[in-house]
C-alpha cells in the first residue's frame, strides 16, 4: 500500500511537471505564432536611396550603412529598416508607414505605459510610487529641474511629459505640458493644474523647457521642425533640457559585437549619439552648454562634459 501511495504520489508530480512543460511551449509558441501573424498582416516597406540620401538630419555625410530595425520587440516596428550614419554614429527610421501620433497615443501608452492609467495618480494609494521605476524617474524629474534652472518666477514647459513628475515637483508657478496620450491629460490637468497646449498652435515663451526622452520618438523629418519651434518658444537667455538613451552607443555596441543583448531601445524611431545630437541642436542655433558624451568616438569632446547614464544636453539662446 505504501508503495503505491508512493508511486501515486510520484506520478502526479511527473503530470504537474509535464504540464507546466507543456504550458511553458504553448506560451511560448503563441507568443511566436501572433508575432508572426502580425508581421504577415503587415507588408514589408521600401524606401527609395535617394530620399535616404536626402535625410541629412544630423550630418552631411553620404557615408550611411543600411539594416534591418536591430529592436524585436513590436510588431509596428520590427519589419522596418534603419539607416546608420558612419560619420556619427546616429541612427533613424527612413520611412513609416504607419499612423506613428496614433500608435504611440494609443498602443504605445496602454501596453508599454501602462502605470498612468491609476486615476487619481497623484494618490497615497498609488503603488506605482512603490516602485523603483519610480524612484528613477523622480531622479531623473529632480535632475532636469536643477538644469533648467526651475523658481517660482519662471515659466516651465515639459514636452512630452506623461504624468507630469518634473511639473509635480517643480516651484514654478506657471506650467504648460504638450502630450500626445490622452490618458495623462486629465492628471495634467485636473491633478497638477497645469496647461496643456499645442506648440504648433499656441503662442507662448517660456523660461525652461524639459524634452526628455521623447526626440527619440519622433519621425527623423518632424525633428529639426520640432526643435526649431523649441527655439522659437524659448525666451532668451532661458534652458533647455534634451535627455535621450544612449542609442546609437547602443548600436554601434550591437554592430561590433554582434549581439542584441540589452538593447532595449524601442519603439524608438531615432538612435542618437552625441556628435548627432550636438550637430541637431547647433543647425537651430542653439548654444550648447554641456553634453554627455558616449564611447562611440573616444577621446573626442564637443564641449563641457555631463556625466549621466543617458544623453544630456543643455542649450541656451541668446
Amino acid at each position: 500500500m505504501m508503495n503505491t501511495m508512493k508511486d501515486i504520489g510520484e506520478f502526479v508530480l511527473t503530470i504537474d511537471k509535464m504540464r507546466n512543460q507543456f504550458d511553458e511551449i504553448k506560451r511560448r509558441y503563441d507568443k511566436h505564432a501572433g508575432f508572426k501573424i502580425g508581421l504577415q498582416n503587415n507588408y514589408s516597406h521600401f524606401c527609395s536611396l535617394e530620399k535616404i540620401r536626402k535625410q541629412k538630419i544630423c550630418c552631411s555625410s553620404d557615408d550611411i550603412e543600411i539594416s534591418t530595425y536591430p529592436f524585436y520587440i513590436s510588431k509596428e516596428f520590427a519589419r522596418l529598416i534603419y539607416v546608420r550614419c558612419n560619420c556619427c554614429g546616429t541612427c533613424y527610421v527612413p520611412s513609416i508607414d504607419f499612423d506613428l501620433s496614433h500608435y504611440y497615443a494609443k498602443i504605445y501608452a496602454s501596453h508599454v505605459q501602462s502605470f498612468r492609467k491609476f486615476y487619481p495618480f497623484y494618490s497615497n494609494d498609488n503603488p506605482f510610487f512603490e516602485t523603483s521605476a519610480f524612484e528613477r524617474m523622480k531622479k531623473r524629474a529632480l535632475k532636469h529641474l536643477l538644469f533648467v534652472n526651475d523658481k517660482e518666477s519662471q515659466t516651465l514647459l515639459d514636452i512630452g511629459s506623461g504624468v507630469g513628475l518634473s511639473l509635480y515637483f517643480a516651484k514654478s508657478k506657471t506650467k504648460y505640458a504638450y502630450e500626445l496620450d490622452e490618458s495623462c491629460h486629465s492628471i495634467l490637468q485636473d491633478e497638477l493644474n497645469v496647461r496643456m497646449i499645442d506648440i504648433f498652435k499656441d503662442d507662448i515663451h517660456v523660461d525652461g523647457i524639459i524634452a526628455s526622452h521623447f526626440l527619440e520618438h519622433l519621425f527623423i523629418e518632424e525633428l529639426p521642425i520640432m526643435i526649431d519651434r523649441l527655439y522659437k518658444i524659448l525666451n532668451p537667455n532661458g534652458i533647455l533640457v534634451v535627455e535621450v538613451p544612449r542609442g546609437g552607443e547602443a548600436i554601434s555596441k550591437m554592430k561590433k559585437e554582434k549581439s542584441r543583448y540589452k538593447i532595449m531601445y524601442e519603439p524608438h524611431t531615432i538612435s542618437f549619439s552625441t556628435r548627432g545630437l550636438y550637430n541637431i541642436m547647433k543647425k537651430s542655433n542653439f548654444i550648447i552648454k554641456g553634453i554627455t558624451h558616449d564611447n562611440i568616438f573616444e577621446g573626442e569632446k564637443l564641449c563641457n562634459n555631463i556625466e549621466d547614464n543617458s544623453l544630456v544636453c543643455i542649450c541656451t539662446k541668446k
